[in-house]
């Protein structure tokens, strides 16, 4: 059910114009007094739908045994830099890619 409704939600998220977003978006960034840095431009990009979605598709990727083995021998940060983080590099390379044409473009 979960699963479902986060498939759902982004779905929704992404059908979204950017313009609908805008106005709550200058005002968390506003809020967090980050108005005149680059990270007002970088950070919200992070959390934007279509990059939350190729990421989580590409985390799904991971074979569930590979986590289980990590939360059985209490190794979960190990397992993530050395054997789950080359599984989902490529995703985070596209989402990366696709971030700065998003910016180029604009």
């Amino acid at each position: 059910m979960d699963n479902a409704f986060s498939s759902l939600s982004l779905s929704a998220a992404m059908a979204l114009p950017k313009q609908v977003v805008l106005v709550p978006l200058v005002r968390i960034v506003n809020f967090m007094g980050i108005h005149d840095t680059l990270w007002a431009v970088i950070l919200p990009l992070i959390g934007w739908p279509f990059g939350v979605f190729l990421r989580k598709q590409f985390s799904e990727n991971i074979p569930t045994e590979l986590l289980e083995s990590a939360k059985s021998m209490d190794v979960v940060r190990f397992v993530f830099s050395e054997r789950s983080f080359p599984i989902v590099k490529p995703g985070f390379c596209s989402s990366l890619q696709s971030f700065y044409l998003h910016q180029y473009m604009e």
